[in-house]
């Protein structure tokens, strides 16, 4: 396996794809529930636009392979 997670075991979320607005990460199962947790806090960014401060809002979700019906909701 030729992957970040075996180079550097600590980093538990592994960066594979991204287009625009979209990423695509993969993380141990074992991992799942706090990766989900992770990955929604690093896209939560509150910024100030002409004086309105905004959070744009993340959808995603997390499953075994692209194919499974069962996901974990971000």
């Amino acid at each position: 396996m030729n992957s970040l997670l075996r180079d550097f075991p600590t980093l538990r979320v592994e960066p594979l794809h991204t287009v625009h607005d979209s990423l695509l990460v993969q993380f141990r199962e074992a991992d799942r529930e706090w990766a989900a947790a992770f990955v929604r806090q690093c896209f939560d960014n509150p910024m100030t636009i002409a004086g309105t401060t905004l959070t744009i809002p993340v959808a995603g979700e997390a499953s075994k392979t692209w194919a499974m019906k069962t996901s974990v909701k971000l």
